[in-house]
């Protein structure tokens, strides 16, 4: 089966998964008391944290090899590995690096 292209304006499916998913039940499970106590907003919120994590780690695979064909240390692919996870977790908390 060959994968459909995303709707315009999403770079994936799973971006526009995340962008048009029902936080509506999950709201009305929360004023019921049968759901975690999240806002709609605070639900999309986290959502979109997540995604911007996954898309920060389709960069990795490339970067190692990048790293690898540079003749790099394994200590410094390290080093680099590390460096790209705390921008990816300053990027899902909005934070600048």
């Amino acid at each position: 089966m060959t994968k459909p292209p995303p709707p315009d304006g999403f770079t994936s499916w799973l971006a526009y998964a995340v962008a048009t998913m029902d936080t509506r039940t999950l709201n009305l499970e929360s004023l019921a008391g049968d759901g975690p106590e999240v806002s709609r907003e605070e639900f999309q919120a986290a959502a979109d944290a997540e995604l911007a994590e996954v898309e920060a780690l389709k960069r990795y695979p490339a970067a190692i090899a990048k790293l690898r064909l540079e003749q790099f240390t394994d200590q410094r692919v390290c080093d680099e590995i590390e460096r790209m996870v705390r921008e990816a977790a300053n990027a899902a908390e909005g934070k600048e690096t």
